[in-house]
């Protein structure tokens, strides 16, 4: 069975496989590509820019995922956690002579919003965060859980001490790096797990004191996959000045120059079984996934994981 996308025009495909997932859940063939459908899901609420405005239970100015201009009032986490307020008392009948979503619309526009979605009571020290919960010390992060001390984070998980990272878990000590595991003082690094003391790094696993190498397994004092003693290592370490801002970007040219002729996987997957996607973990029956860990019997999910 095939349709044409109601948003963008694209023909897509709504396979067997698809169209038995759909009748299991007893909902209706998409009109939309898997593209535009993404596209809708990912609009759908927003998690990293914050405003000021004013609380509509109090008349405090608060930090908020909203802008002033909604229609909806919006509650500080404490306000809409409390019981200070009844979501029942907006309750009403349906007209079944109106359509549906418009009528789910008016309710939605005069329900409180919770400004910011964390789980409250396991915020310490962490104002500026949203869609968060079990922070310490975290700082302009956003759909984070279970970390400590990171600042200027998207998507971080159970780690301590990042900084402009994104989609890692279980690491500590880490600047901008991204899909990393169970890493430790790792910089300027992508799809790497259980690598330490290392930067430039790209899809490496158990790596330590490494620079700018890629496609590495359990290697030590490598630079630009160029193995070396250990006190040539530290000689040629020197001599980059990784500590400066020129060093950094002078080597990052050569990295990326050099990357540019190494094979790539096609995609990062990992103890998975009938999947398909990339950046996909732990997972069954997953189709079309990204950015997911422990999934079983989804089809066309992104940044759905496990906390």
């Amino acid at each position: 069975m095939s349709g044409t996308c109601a948003e963008c025009g694209t023909p897509f495909e709504i396979t067997a496989d698809d169209q038995k997932f759909l009748d299991d859940f007893a909902v209706p063939a998409p009109k939309s590509c898997p593209e535009c459908r993404l596209t809708r899901r990912m609009i759908e609420r927003n998690a990293r820019r914050l405003y000021w405005r004013t609380s509509d239970a109090t008349g405090k100015r608060i930090l908020s995922q909203y802008h002033a201009d909604h229609p909806f009032p919006v509650y500080t986490p404490e306000e809409w956690w409390s019981d200070r307020w009844d979501g029942l008392t907006f309750g009403r009948a349906i007209d079944f002579a109106r359509p549906f979503f418009q009528q789910f619309l008016e309710l939605k526009n005069v329900v409180p919003h919770q400004a910011r979605f964390l789980i409250q009571d396991t915020i310490e020290n962490s104002d500026y965060v949203n869609c968060a919960g079990f922070l310490k010390n975290c700082y302009l992060s956003f759909e984070v859980d279970y970390n400590e001390d990171c600042y200027y984070s998207n998507r971080v998980y159970h780690c301590k001490n990042m900084v402009d990272c994104s989609n890692c878990y279980e690491s500590e000590i880490c600047y901008e790096s991204l899909d990393c595991t169970g890493c430790h003082s790792v910089f300027y690094s992508q799809d790497c797990q259980n690598c330490s003391g290392s930067s430039f790094l790209k899809n490496c696993i158990g790596c330590r004191d490494c620079i700018g190498c890629i496609n590495q397994r359990q290697k030590q004092h490598m630079i630009l996959n160029e193995q070396y003693s250990k006190e040539e290592f530290t000689k040629h370490r020197a001599a980059l000045h990784l500590d400066t801002t020129d060093g950094i970007r002078s080597f990052l040219k050569k990295a990326e120059e050099f990357f540019s002729g190494q094979p790539r996987r096609y995609a990062q997957t990992e103890r998975n079984e009938h999947c398909t996607g990339d950046h996909l973990y732990d997972s069954k029956n997953a189709f079309s996934c990204m950015d997911c860990k422990d999934l079983e019997d989804c089809r066309y999910c992104a940044k759905v994981a496990r906390a």
